[in-house]
């Protein structure tokens, strides 16, 4: 929707309307070049939005105060309002599929409210929460693929507890580079931990080494565990595509960061490492 008047009501069409739905204001002037470029861009997208978002333009020419509260130093600026407040901002003149994903990346929507449940769920241990939320986004079949993404790795790791196989299917479709990735890694890697298949042929030190650490991790033997893995990453960093670094960085996840076994061997892991 496009909010056509001049001049603006900035406390009443900007801050009050952005209590009951986002608004993006174009602080342009008539002299600015960039900003007739901006503009019209900026009006066919809040066209195609219908209701959801707002579009005000403001000539900072005529409201001089108001730019310079909102400390605008060049234009065209664009500022999206949420609840009364600032919650995203770009200056100059975009182009239009950039200035489609700047509102992508800030404008609120169901899936998006539905994830940040989802991770707040994750964090607190309550898997059968994160998994619903994520299986909320996922079944919606139009969802941004980012946000597509971002469900799939939050079911990977909320299912790993009662179908670990399921989880490893899920984290192994990210691919290097893939948002996410590093995440997906982490849950393949506790997948190797808990339910891999240890190495057949321990001919080297470094392989004997991995997959005593591995037994120990098994067995509840935490610190011995990483002790052995540590010492397997000395031996031979490359033996197995690198396996034991990726063991303990996956450790140290499942303890988290302020576990007492974390803070006690990363030092050293890290000292290994370099």
């Amino acid at each position: 929707m496009y909010l056509d008047k001049e001049p603006i009501d900035f406390q009443a069409d900007v801050v009050e309307a952005s209590r009951s739905r986002p608004v993006v204001v174009d602080f342009w002037a008539a002299w600015c070049a960039p900003c007739r470029i901006l503009g019209p861009i900026l009006e066919k997208l809040a066209g195609d939005a219908g209701d959801s978002w707002t579009l005000v333009k403001l000539n900072t020419d005529l409201q001089q105060e108001i730019a310079a509260q909102y400390k605008i130093r060049g234009i065209p600026a664009v500022k999206m309002f949420l609840n009364g407040e600032v919650a995203g901002e770009f200056v100059g003149a975009l182009p239009e599929t950039q200035v489609r994903q700047w509102l992508n990346d800030h404008l609120p929507g169901a899936a998006k409210e539905a994830l940040a449940v989802a991770e707040g769920a994750l964090k607190k241990g309550d898997t059968s929460t994160a998994m619903v939320k994520a299986r909320e986004v996922l079944d919606n079949g139009d969802v941004d693929p980012n946000l597509e993404k971002q469900a799939t790795i939050i079911l990977a790791e909320a299912s790993f507890p009662t179908d670990p196989e399921e989880s490893r299917k899920l984290a192994a479709r990210f691919e290097s580079g893939d948002l996410f990735f590093d995440r997906a890694e982490v849950v393949l890697t506790r997948y190797d931990l808990e339910k891999g298949e240890l190495p057949e042929d321990e001919d080297s030190l470094a392989r004997k080494l991995y997959t005593e650490g591995i037994k120990l991790w098994r067995a509840g033997n935490r610190d011995e565990a990483v002790e052995k893995l540590i010492e397997s990453l000395g031996e031979d960093r490359r033996c197995m595509d690198d396996a034991a670094r990726k063991a303990i960085i996956g450790i140290f996840h499942i303890l988290g960061e302020e576990h007492e076994t974390t803070l006690k061997y990363r030092p050293r892991f890290a000292s290994t490492l370099f």
